[in-house]
């Protein structure tokens, strides 16, 4: 549908099939009508989000959301009314999920579910509608004016036929959990945990993320973790997951500072941040009910989990109290509730109990492989699936997850000293144990053996080869799914440690064995982004000219792995005309032959295998096309499609990519990348203002971090602004780039960086200094500036060279933290700045030296910790984004 792309819609009601509206993120409302999707009626108002609406063909709608959101329309949504005749508290506790109407009758639902709020006279005024129920109401649906329906958490379905007053429950009448966790960060939810204790022990399970992490500086990597964390919880047998809409972590490393998140989450509560987040958390205790809570635990650089933990602590004592957050009671109709047991996570590898001066703590650990008989798996193969659907990695070696005791003093496992019977409100039915089997825990006990082996030997690469002959013996005897995600780990762990060979070796591996898995899709992405890009063809290149490489997959083995895939591709729609015709030209040559070093001249070899990996991620492509359309069809592969194509010198099918994107209406910033493309390619028209030209010196500049080179006086200069989020305006003047500048230049040899950046009031003060400086040092404390470069413009994979006020730094080649280069770094500052100079050899990122021909993509940030950022291309993240890359033109 053509229209103004719009990432985050949630809801949307139709009154024919192409009239209707669509609500989502910040409170956004759009019409559809006429075939298209019309510009927004309200646009961002706030950070609340729209959960459900509902029309008529009156014209008369109803949205509902986050704080008690509700607003009305008379109009068929061209104007809007908010209701603000609820009671004052509602918004603190209520987030609303579920409408209906039906003329002046209106029913309101969410969470807590425990009642509807119902309008007879279309809002003037409200009362509530007990339901008997605590979980969260997701849907409302009135079948006349007397009878309707209502569904939720745990799957309950409520009947009325007196128009609310009274409320049955068909199903799910009484659940409620028995294990609450509570996380700041949705990407490090404990899924083995929930492996255990809700897939396989049946506990009906909760998981809570109180802050958000979906605006602001983390908004790009974040933006679509409500979905994901809920489908992972879901995998690992979870009930519900539910965020909090109110305190955000919006500014780069504020979770890091308990004093700036306080500042902040106080702004944002109007002061009122202490009520408002114990009371959201009481709330939770007294809705879901739970036996065990489980919460993180802060160390010295976490003040996002120090301050959850320290409002739960004192939830934990308020739930139980009559006297506190009266409120509940008066107009939800929540009881208080006691907590059994509570839990903090300890860093992983901790074990077991120890003393304070006060009390002994003892600890719960969960085994990331145990065997989870009924399931015929183990707790590490079930959260992995969970894990590679919100992006989380977790290498082999990290096979123990350890919770401490916050409230109880005696030893046991999390179900000791209580009663949680199967099949009751709390406990679903437990799978019938399966008649005994030994298969499963022999494997189990050699992957053991394995992981250990793997997790001692990890930094000795003839070890980590030799691992891969015993694959045969661990993977006998387990499951397809668990054996595909041992291998997904194991290329993971290899892939962390710079061993590119092995992790190819390892997802080819994967998918010849398992090619129907959902973990092969991941391989498959991985092995295309890997072939395809030029950071990381230079940097494999140039390891195997120096012995670096210890495994090479033979061609045999990649031809089966392809031939694997083959089933999948007969099964689904063929590629397009216009991508078949661009695929076969690459996929031309398939000898598949990887030449060994030596065999040949230096350049032959290095041409041989550089041309075999293009091949391979040419035909990668079309099997990526035949297993998922979608991710096939995503702008992360087209645009590296197109820059593979324009590598093979396919220039005008390269095109083609391009002007597909720049022609698309819902293409948003990759239409702008695209643009920008086809500029290249034409350059009839005026330059977009993103591009950057990179003068050629004929002297290097003295590297003292002075700048007063003659080739920094004749340079242009990158501004570096802080483009801002309208929804986080309050920020603005911060004034992250105002006064900051970089530079570049190169002479043939080397590729030179300059910055001088401003001071910031609240940024740190420490001054150069190159005592104990090592490779990618931690700088997320620091002020600092990243340059980013993408040499091949498939705005995938890049270079990053970040370096911080000391002159400290931290490098990586398309995401690959172990890489690390040669490069010289000066630094000095002075009251109002701090400059840095720096020198790259152009051959440790290119084959060839950069012609007035040769165009990069680039992106330059400037971050304060806990303050903001500022950068040469909007948006302004904390992690860059290669799609807001301009041009840097080499002179």
């Amino acid at each position: 549908m053509p229209g103004e792309s719009k990432f985050g819609w949630r809801t949307a009601d139709f009154i024919a099939p192409d009239i209707g509206i669509l609500a989502g993120r910040f409170g956004s409302l759009s019409l559809v009508g006429d075939g298209q999707l019309l510009p927004p009626l309200l646009d961002q108002q706030g950070i609340r989000a729209i959960h459900a609406i509902a029309i008529d063909r009156q014209m008369n709608g109803w949205v509902v959301g986050d704080g008690a959101l509700a607003l009305k329309s008379e109009n068929g949504g061209i104007t809007w009314d908010a209701i603000s005749t609820f009671p004052r508290e509602t918004s603190d506790v209520c987030d609303f999920h579920a409408v209906a109407h039906r003329g002046n009758h209106v029913w309101i639902g969410g969470s807590p579910g425990s009642v509807i709020w119902y309008s007879g006279n279309g809002g003037r005024s409200w009362e509530t509608q007990p339901t008997g129920q605590s979980q969260s109401i997701r849907r409302l649906r009135f079948l006349s004016d007397t009878e309707g329906w209502a569904v939720g958490s745990m799957g309950l379905i409520l009947r009325t036929t007196d128009a609310g007053r009274t409320w049955q429950a068909v199903r799910g009448g009484g659940r409620h959990a028995a294990l609450l966790l509570i996380t700041g960060r949705p990407q490090q939810a404990p899924f083995e945990l929930l492996a255990k204790l809700s897939a396989d022990q049946g506990l009906r399970s909760v998981v809570l993320v109180p802050s958000r992490w979906d605006i602001g500086a983390n908004e790009s990597t974040h933006r679509e973790q409500s979905d994901q964390l809920r489908e992972a919880v879901c995998l690992v047998g979870g009930n519900e997951t539910e965020f909090g809409w109110r305190l955000p972590v919006a500014l780069p490393g504020v979770d890091r500072s308990r004093d700036r998140l306080l500042d902040e989450w106080n702004k944002r509560t109007e002061g009122r941040l202490a009520d408002i987040l114990v009371g959201r958390l009481v709330c939770a205790l007294r809705t879901w009910r739970p036996a065990i809570v489980v919460v993180d635990r802060s160390n010295q650089n976490d003040a996002l989990a120090g301050l959850i933990e320290d409002a739960l602590t004192v939830a934990v004592k308020d739930a139980a109290r009559s006297d506190r957050f009266v409120e509940h009671g008066r107009y939800w109709h929540l009881s208080p509730h006691t907590t059994a047991k509570l839990y903090r996570r300890l860093p992983d590898g901790s074990e077991g109990s120890f003393t304070t001066p006060t009390e002994t703590k003892h600890t719960v650990t969960v085994d990331a492989l145990e065997a989870l008989t009924r399931l015929n798996t183990t707790t590490q193969a079930l959260a992995g699936r969970a894990r590679g659907v919100v992006g989380q990695r977790r290498a082999p070696s990290e096979l123990k997850q350890t919770y401490e005791s916050i409230n109880q003093a005696h030893a046991g496992g999390f179900l000791a000293g209580i009663v949680i019977q199967p099949g009751t409100a709390n406990r679903r039915r437990l799978l019938e144990l399966p008649v005994f089997d030994d298969r499963l825990a022999k494997a189990v006990q050699k992957q053991k053996h394995f992981q250990a082996f793997v997790r001692n030997y990890a930094d000795d690469p003839q070890k980590a080869v030799h691992a891969l002959s015993e694959l045969e013996d661990v993977l006998a005897g387990i499951s397809d799914a668990d054996a595909a995600e041992l291998l997904l780990q194991l290329a993971e762990n290899h892939q962390t440690r710079s061993r590119w060979d092995l992790a190819e070796a390892t997802w080819i591996e994967l998918i010849t064995r398992y090619p129907e898995e959902p973990a092969t899709l991941r391989a498959m992405q991985q092995l295309f982004a890997m072939w395809t890009s030029a950071e990381l063809n230079w940097q494999r290149l140039r390891a195997a000219n120096t012995g670096q490489l210890r495994s090479r997959v033979n061609s045999d083995k990649v031809s089966q792995a392809f031939d694997a895939a083959e089933p999948i591709q007969n099964r689904v729609v063929p590629v397009s005309a216009q991508d078949a015709a661009a695929l076969h030209t690459l996929a031309t040559n398939q000898g598949l032959h990887i030449a060994h070093a030596g065999s040949t001249s230096s350049g032959d070899w290095q041409n041989q295998m550089l041309n075999t990996w293009l091949s391979q991620g040419a035909k990668m492509a079309k099997v990526l096309q035949a297993r998922s359309p979608i991710a096939f069809e995503s702008p992360e592969v087209q645009f590296t499609l197109a820059a593979l194509l324009r590598r093979r010198q396919s220039y005008e099918m390269s095109e083609q990519f391009y002007r597909k994107f720049s022609a698309s209406t819902t293409s948003g910033e990759w239409k702008a990348v695209a643009e920008r493309e086809l500029w290249l390619i034409n350059q009839g028209t005026a330059a977009p203002q993103a591009v950057h030209l990179c003068k050629r010196i004929t002297g290097p500049p003295q590297l003292d971090g002075v700048l007063s080179d003659a080739c920094w006086q004749d340079a242009m200069e990158i501004p570096l602004q802080d483009h801002g989020d309208k929804l986080f305006a309050e920020h603005a003047p911060t004034n992250a780039g105002h006064g900051s500048i970089a530079m570049l230049a190169h002479d043939g040899q080397f590729l030179y960086l300059a910055a001088s950046i401003r001071r910031h009031d609240g940024a740190p003060r420490d001054s150069p200094s190159y005592d104990e400086r090592q490779h990618d040092a931690d700088l997320r404390d620091f002020d600092r500036i990243g340059f980013f470069f993408d040499i091949d413009r498939d705005y995938a994979g890049h270079y990053t060279f970040q370096i911080d006020q000391r002159g400290w730094t931290h490098d990586a080649c398309a995401g690959d933290r172990g890489w690390n280069t040669k490069r010289w770094v000066a630094a000095q500052a002075d009251e109002t700045h701090w400059r840095i100079e720096v020198a790259i050899p152009l051959e440790s990122l290119s084959p060839t030296p950069p012609t007035p021909q040769t165009v990069w993509a680039m992106g330059v940030t400037r971050v304060i910790p806990t303050f903001g950022a500022a950068s040469w291309t909007g948006p302004t993240t904390a992690e860059p984004q290669p799609r807001a890359f301009g041009l840097l033109r080499f002179e």
